[in-house]
């Protein structure tokens, strides 16, 4: 999973697949923007999540930059509660170029009437910090491990509202 969650899903597919027919890719793609069954299994929520979103909200226009499609983005019984909070969601069909790429970072930013100088991207993978540096973002890494170039690194999300006003003031 850590090699392939940062990437689109043209590319996860490739990856775990080996396919090369673009027609059974575009295939398969189509296939997952349905919505998932009932009975999925979905991710937990990280601790602090909601209470740092809902904290940011209050103060920054927020955004969401994903490699899911854009059917996806907010679904699952705790992600739903979040939509209402963002006020640009881009997802994989909305640009040709993906994360690293700083396309999608800088559509998400024109989106929200903002200059990329004027935003700072968290992410919970290298690619998303290379993406940010290169749409010349601040940055704030959501992990353990550090990555090149974050302005800051935290494993925990009741810190990120914290480290954006850090961010905003320089």
């Amino acid at each position: 999973y850590e090699a392939v969650h940062h990437c689109t899903m043209h590319d996860v597919i490739v990856r775990t697949t080996g396919l090369t027919d673009e027609l059974k890719i575009e295939e398969m793609l189509l296939y997952g923007m349905q919505p998932f069954a009932a009975d999925r299994e979905y991710p937990a929520m990280p601790a602090g999540a909601p209470e740092a979103v809902r904290l940011l909200s209050e103060t920054y226009k927020l955004g969401i930059v994903t490699s899911r499609t854009k059917a996806h983005i907010f679904e699952g019984p705790e992600f739903g509660q979040f939509e209402k909070y963002f006020q640009a969601a881009i997802g994989y069909q909305d640009t040709k170029n993906h994360k690293p790429h700083p396309e999608p970072l800088l559509l998400c930013a024109s989106q929200l009437g903002l200059k990329p100088e004027e935003c700072a991207y968290v992410g919970d993978a290298a690619t998303d910090i290379q993406a940010a540096t290169a749409a010349g973002m601040k940055s704030i890494l959501y992990a353990i491990k550090s990555a090149h170039g974050a302005s800051y690194v935290t494993s925990s999300f009741a810190e990120i509202p914290k480290l954006v006003s850090q961010l905003a003031k320089h």
